[in-house]
Protein backbone atom coordinates (compact mmCIF):
# COMPACT_ATOMS: atom_id res chain seq x y z
CA UNK A 1 0.00 0.00 0.00
CA UNK A 2 1.79 3.61 -0.84
CA UNK A 3 1.71 6.42 1.52
CA UNK A 4 -1.10 8.24 0.00
CA UNK A 5 -3.08 5.16 -0.49
CA UNK A 6 -5.84 5.09 2.21
CA UNK A 7 -7.00 2.32 4.40
CA UNK A 8 -9.99 0.51 3.45
CA UNK A 9 -11.51 1.41 7.10
CA UNK A 10 -10.38 4.99 6.43
CA UNK A 11 -12.28 4.93 2.83
CA UNK A 12 -14.83 3.69 4.68
CA UNK A 13 -15.36 6.34 7.10
CA UNK A 14 -16.11 6.15 11.18
CA UNK A 15 -17.88 3.25 12.30
CA UNK A 16 -21.76 4.64 13.56
CA UNK A 17 -22.30 4.22 17.19
CA UNK A 18 -24.68 1.48 16.81
CA UNK A 19 -22.63 -0.69 14.73
CA UNK A 20 -19.18 -0.18 17.61
CA UNK A 21 -22.32 -0.96 20.14
CA UNK A 22 -23.09 -4.27 18.15
CA UNK A 23 -19.51 -5.44 17.80
CA UNK A 24 -18.57 -4.39 21.48
CA UNK A 25 -21.09 -6.63 22.98
CA UNK A 26 -19.41 -9.31 20.23
CA UNK A 27 -15.27 -8.72 21.70
CA UNK A 28 -17.10 -9.15 25.32
CA UNK A 29 -18.86 -12.08 24.50
CA UNK A 30 -16.08 -13.38 22.69
CA UNK A 31 -13.38 -13.02 26.03
CA UNK A 32 -16.13 -14.22 28.47
CA UNK A 33 -16.07 -17.40 26.38
CA UNK A 34 -12.75 -17.73 25.76
CA UNK A 35 -12.45 -17.33 29.83
CA UNK A 36 -15.20 -20.19 30.26
CA UNK A 37 -12.76 -22.37 27.45
CA UNK A 38 -10.01 -21.96 29.61
CA UNK A 39 -11.82 -23.34 32.75
CA UNK A 40 -12.88 -26.25 31.14
CA UNK A 41 -9.45 -26.83 29.66
CA UNK A 42 -8.27 -26.39 33.25
CA UNK A 43 -11.20 -29.43 34.24
CA UNK A 44 -10.21 -31.62 31.92
CA UNK A 45 -6.22 -31.80 32.40
CA UNK A 46 -7.32 -32.56 36.50
CA UNK A 47 -5.96 -36.33 37.30
CA UNK A 48 -9.35 -37.19 37.80
CA UNK A 49 -10.81 -36.54 34.57
CA UNK A 50 -7.89 -36.94 32.31
CA UNK A 51 -9.10 -36.03 28.94
CA UNK A 52 -6.08 -34.67 27.42
CA UNK A 53 -7.97 -34.29 23.84
CA UNK A 54 -10.68 -32.09 25.29
CA UNK A 55 -8.44 -30.10 27.38
CA UNK A 56 -6.14 -29.14 24.18
CA UNK A 57 -9.38 -28.85 22.09
CA UNK A 58 -11.07 -26.30 24.87
CA UNK A 59 -7.54 -24.71 25.37
CA UNK A 60 -7.48 -23.99 21.31
CA UNK A 61 -10.91 -22.58 21.45
CA UNK A 62 -9.69 -19.96 24.51
CA UNK A 63 -6.92 -18.97 22.32
CA UNK A 64 -9.27 -18.81 19.16
CA UNK A 65 -12.03 -16.44 20.93
CA UNK A 66 -9.20 -13.94 22.67
CA UNK A 67 -7.40 -13.30 18.92
CA UNK A 68 -11.19 -13.21 17.65
CA UNK A 69 -11.48 -10.57 20.18
CA UNK A 70 -8.57 -8.59 19.94
CA UNK A 71 -9.55 -8.55 16.16
CA UNK A 72 -12.99 -7.39 16.01
CA UNK A 73 -11.62 -4.45 19.08
CA UNK A 74 -8.88 -3.67 16.73
CA UNK A 75 -11.22 -3.28 13.64
CA UNK A 76 -13.75 -0.79 15.85
CA UNK A 77 -10.41 1.09 16.81
CA UNK A 78 -9.53 1.35 13.02
CA UNK A 79 -12.74 2.78 11.86
CA UNK A 80 -12.56 5.14 14.91
CA UNK A 81 -14.64 3.66 16.89
CA UNK A 82 -14.01 3.13 21.19
CA UNK A 83 -13.75 0.16 22.74
CA UNK A 84 -16.18 -0.50 26.21
CA UNK A 85 -14.78 -3.62 27.63
CA UNK A 86 -17.02 -5.19 30.16
CA UNK A 87 -15.32 -7.23 33.64
CA UNK A 88 -14.97 -10.83 32.75
CA UNK A 89 -17.05 -12.88 35.00
CA UNK A 90 -16.41 -16.02 37.11
CA UNK A 91 -18.12 -19.34 35.06
CA UNK A 92 -20.53 -20.14 36.75
CA UNK A 93 -19.22 -23.69 37.76
CA UNK A 94 -15.58 -25.27 37.52
CA UNK A 95 -16.83 -28.28 38.07
CA UNK A 96 -19.21 -30.03 35.25
CA UNK A 97 -21.39 -32.90 35.54
CA UNK A 98 -19.50 -34.35 32.22
CA UNK A 99 -18.34 -33.92 28.57
CA UNK A 100 -22.04 -33.85 27.35
CA UNK A 101 -22.63 -31.87 29.55
CA UNK A 102 -19.68 -29.09 28.88
CA UNK A 103 -20.87 -29.67 24.78
CA UNK A 104 -24.34 -28.49 25.40
CA UNK A 105 -23.43 -25.42 27.11
CA UNK A 106 -20.55 -24.48 24.53
CA UNK A 107 -23.45 -24.71 21.99
CA UNK A 108 -25.64 -22.63 23.69
CA UNK A 109 -22.58 -19.87 23.99
CA UNK A 110 -21.66 -20.53 20.12
CA UNK A 111 -25.31 -20.25 19.06
CA UNK A 112 -25.23 -16.68 20.96
CA UNK A 113 -22.26 -15.53 19.78
CA UNK A 114 -23.88 -16.53 16.33
CA UNK A 115 -27.00 -14.11 17.05
CA UNK A 116 -25.20 -11.31 17.87
CA UNK A 117 -22.90 -11.61 14.69
CA UNK A 118 -25.91 -12.29 12.56
CA UNK A 119 -27.48 -8.71 14.40
CA UNK A 120 -24.76 -6.96 13.68
CA UNK A 121 -24.14 -8.04 10.03
CA UNK A 122 -28.16 -7.18 9.62
CA UNK A 123 -27.62 -3.87 10.99
CA UNK A 124 -24.45 -2.82 9.06
CA UNK A 125 -25.86 -4.02 5.96
CA UNK A 126 -29.73 -2.11 6.82
CA UNK A 127 -29.69 1.37 7.65
CA UNK A 128 -28.34 1.10 11.82
CA UNK A 129 -25.77 4.27 11.37
CA UNK A 130 -26.80 7.58 12.26
CA UNK A 131 -28.21 9.35 8.88
CA UNK A 132 -29.47 5.84 7.58
CA UNK A 133 -26.41 4.78 6.10
CA UNK A 134 -25.17 1.35 5.26
CA UNK A 135 -22.37 -0.13 6.37
CA UNK A 136 -20.78 -2.67 3.85
CA UNK A 137 -17.35 -2.73 5.01
CA UNK A 138 -18.45 -4.01 8.73
CA UNK A 139 -21.47 -6.19 6.93
CA UNK A 140 -18.15 -7.87 4.89
CA UNK A 141 -15.97 -8.21 8.18
CA UNK A 142 -18.85 -9.88 10.22
CA UNK A 143 -19.07 -12.22 7.39
CA UNK A 144 -15.56 -12.81 6.66
CA UNK A 145 -14.36 -12.93 10.67
CA UNK A 146 -17.79 -14.44 12.64
CA UNK A 147 -20.68 -15.81 11.04
CA UNK A 148 -18.03 -18.41 9.46
CA UNK A 149 -16.62 -18.85 12.53
CA UNK A 150 -19.82 -19.24 14.70
CA UNK A 151 -21.79 -21.16 11.91
CA UNK A 152 -18.94 -23.80 12.16
CA UNK A 153 -18.52 -23.62 15.69
CA UNK A 154 -21.90 -24.72 16.24
CA UNK A 155 -22.08 -27.42 13.98
CA UNK A 156 -18.53 -28.92 15.41
CA UNK A 157 -20.44 -28.98 19.01
CA UNK A 158 -23.96 -30.89 17.82
CA UNK A 159 -21.87 -32.92 16.34
CA UNK A 160 -19.70 -33.95 18.95
CA UNK A 161 -23.00 -34.22 21.26
CA UNK A 162 -24.63 -36.76 19.05
CA UNK A 163 -21.29 -38.27 18.86
CA UNK A 164 -21.36 -38.64 22.98
CA UNK A 165 -25.15 -39.40 23.23
CA UNK A 166 -24.23 -42.19 20.86
CA UNK A 167 -20.91 -43.13 22.70
CA UNK A 168 -22.57 -42.96 26.46
CA UNK A 169 -19.92 -42.06 29.41
CA UNK A 170 -17.05 -43.73 30.56
CA UNK A 171 -15.33 -45.78 28.01
CA UNK A 172 -17.08 -44.02 25.04
CA UNK A 173 -15.98 -40.53 25.97
CA UNK A 174 -12.63 -41.72 26.60
CA UNK A 175 -12.55 -43.16 23.13
CA UNK A 176 -13.70 -40.11 21.58
CA UNK A 177 -11.07 -38.06 23.61
CA UNK A 178 -7.89 -40.09 21.96
CA UNK A 179 -9.20 -39.60 18.87
CA UNK A 180 -9.58 -36.01 19.34
CA UNK A 181 -6.19 -36.30 20.43
CA UNK A 182 -4.56 -37.57 17.59
CA UNK A 183 -6.58 -35.47 14.95
CA UNK A 184 -5.24 -32.19 16.90
CA UNK A 185 -1.58 -34.11 16.83
CA UNK A 186 -1.81 -34.47 13.33
CA UNK A 187 -3.34 -30.94 12.65
CA UNK A 188 -0.75 -29.37 14.54
CA UNK A 189 2.30 -31.44 12.72
CA UNK A 190 0.06 -30.38 9.54
CA UNK A 191 0.38 -26.34 10.36
CA UNK A 192 4.28 -27.07 11.41
CA UNK A 193 4.40 -28.07 8.17
CA UNK A 194 3.20 -25.64 6.13
CA UNK A 195 4.88 -23.14 8.29
CA UNK A 196 8.59 -24.31 7.61
CA UNK A 197 7.45 -24.43 3.67
CA UNK A 198 6.40 -20.90 4.12
CA UNK A 199 10.15 -20.18 5.85
CA UNK A 200 11.90 -22.39 2.92
CA UNK A 201 9.79 -20.51 0.41
CA UNK A 202 10.90 -16.79 1.57
CA UNK A 203 14.23 -17.96 2.33
CA UNK A 204 14.90 -19.01 -1.38
CA UNK A 205 12.69 -15.69 -2.62
CA UNK A 206 15.48 -13.99 -0.57
CA UNK A 207 18.64 -15.55 -1.51
CA UNK A 208 16.95 -15.54 -5.14
CA UNK A 209 16.48 -11.52 -4.61
CA UNK A 210 19.77 -11.18 -2.92
CA UNK A 211 22.00 -13.00 -6.18
CA UNK A 212 19.67 -10.42 -8.58
CA UNK A 213 20.70 -7.61 -6.69
CA UNK A 214 24.71 -8.66 -7.23
CA UNK A 215 23.90 -8.94 -10.99
CA UNK A 216 23.37 -6.16 -11.22
CA UNK A 217 25.71 -4.56 -8.49
CA UNK A 218 28.34 -5.82 -11.17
Amino acid sequence: MSEREESPEKRQGTIGRNLAKALNRIVNQELQASYVYLAVYSFFCRGSVALPGFARYFRNLSDEGFEAAAATLDYVVARGGEAALEEVREPPTVDWQNTLHIFRESLQTAEKLKRESERAHREAAASSQSGGAVDGDVAGFTERHLLKRHGKRCEEFSGMISRLERAGPRIGTYLIDNQLAKSLQQEKQQQEKQRQQQQQQLAEGSAAGAEVSSIFAL
